[in-house]
């Protein structure tokens, strides 16, 4: 598991992120990802990885977390 500070936090925003996916989250990280506006989602290992591979495969590969379909 990465340790992830809220200094982190703020960072990842500064470079256009507004969710992270990862299987996992340090609490101090999950909860500073909500106090600045991030959506940390969690989701399995498996998941991840093809994220991942699929990234690798396709330059220019992007990725959207649509909430208004959540509900």
């Amino acid at each position: 598991m990465w340790l992830f500070s809220r200094a982190r936090a703020v960072a990842l925003l500064d470079y256009g992120f507004r969710s992270i996916i990862a299987p996992s989250f340090a609490d101090i990280f999950y909860n500073n990802c909500f106090k600045n506006g991030m959506l940390p989602v969690a989701l399995s290992e498996e998941q991840v990885e093809q994220l991942f591979a699929r990234a690798t495969a396709m330059p220019g590969y992007e990725l959207t977390v649509d909430l208004g379909g959540s509900g």
